[in-house]
């Protein structure tokens, strides 16, 4: 079992997610949707996607280690789906919206919930 790279790695998920959520909270009451500008142009919106993906997917990789440590397949087949539901569904918000939309707002929260959940599985497993 992989259980140093284990720990590490679901130590930095929780390092993400930590400051993510005064940002999220900070952005919703100064309305501030995606960067400085009030008015993004379709171009920015799209970089964003771009850097948002770039952002959270390494995250993912958290997946392949639970796997390597034995973690069944229903668990894993259930965390990889709603990540690649919930990134599926925030890109989809954001490259249609720069403001607030259902999409990208379910897609934040299911990506940070499903990924606070691995990296607890994550730590779980390697010291259990």
């Amino acid at each position: 079992m992989p259980g140093i790279t284990l720990i590490l790695s679901a130590l930095r998920v929780l390092l993400l997610l930590v400051p993510v959520i005064p940002i999220v909270r900070q952005r919703r009451r100064q309305r501030i949707g995606r960067g400085w500008a009030p008015a993004p142009t379709r171009s920015e919106r799209r970089i964003r996607v771009q850097g948002n993906f770039i952002e959270y997917g390494p995250m993912a990789l958290l997946l392949a280690l639970l796997e390597l440590c034995g973690l069944p397949a229903t668990w894993l087949w259930s965390f990889g789906g709603v990540l690649m539901c919930a990134r599926l569904l925030h890109a989809y918000g954001l490259s249609h919206n720069s403001g607030s939309s259902p999409g990208r707002v379910l897609g934040a929260m299911l990506t940070f919930a499903n990924l606070l959940a691995m990296a607890g599985t994550g730590l779980w497993l390697a010291l259990r």
